[in-house]
């Protein structure tokens, strides 16, 4: 695909508007899983702004395409062309997923909280590796709300640098 000017400057800045607009929805999220909000209270919202981030995404996937195919875009040829800041608040972002990641993983183990035969539990493929108190359940559950809330403030990260720094006005070589 020919990478020059497939988007207006206007058309951008919506979109960058439109990934920042989710950034804030994602932290506001974050914030209110410490106050009783779980996965299952906002699961709307999380399956709205995972279609908004895929529908953000499609178009770089084709605006950079053959380049967005390969493991090295992903790693070094996504942030060329940009303030040096937006690679380093990327990583920065990504460590803050894999440190959640990692701490809902602690939390659970191999099971997730459930709810089996009206009791609270941690549940592996339908065993039953601990009974949870209500707090424990819903601690889990707000853990696995923050978990989400920081892989979105992540990917709507990516989309709103690209759309806001990347320019289109020389053909950019990934190779």
């Amino acid at each position: 695909m020919d990478n020059t000017a497939p988007m207006t400057p206007t058309n951008r800045r919506l979109l960058a508007i439109l990934s920042a607009c989710a950034i804030a929805a994602c932290i506001i999220a974050y914030v209110y899983s410490f106050f009783g909000a779980s996965v299952d209270k906002v699961l709307p919202w999380v399956v709205l702004l995972f279609v908004g981030w895929v529908a953000l995404f499609i178009p770089i996937y084709a605006i950079e395409y053959p380049a967005s195919r390969s493991f090295s875009f992903a790693w070094t040829g996504f942030v060329r062309g940009m303030p040096g800041w937006v690679a380093l608040c990327t990583k920065a972002l990504l460590l803050n997923v894999i440190a959640h990641l990692l701490w809902s993983a602690a939390l659970y183990g191999p099971g997730v909280p459930a709810i089996v035969d009206g009791q609270y539990v941690l549940d592996d493929h339908g065993r039953i590796l601990k009974v949870l108190t209500q707090a424990e359940y819903f601690a889990h559950r707000g853990a696995a709300l923050r978990m989400i809330a920081t892989w979105m403030i992540y990917v709507y990260f990516l989309s709103m640098v690209y759309w806001w720094f990347r320019r289109y006005d020389k053909p950019v070589d990934w190779e």
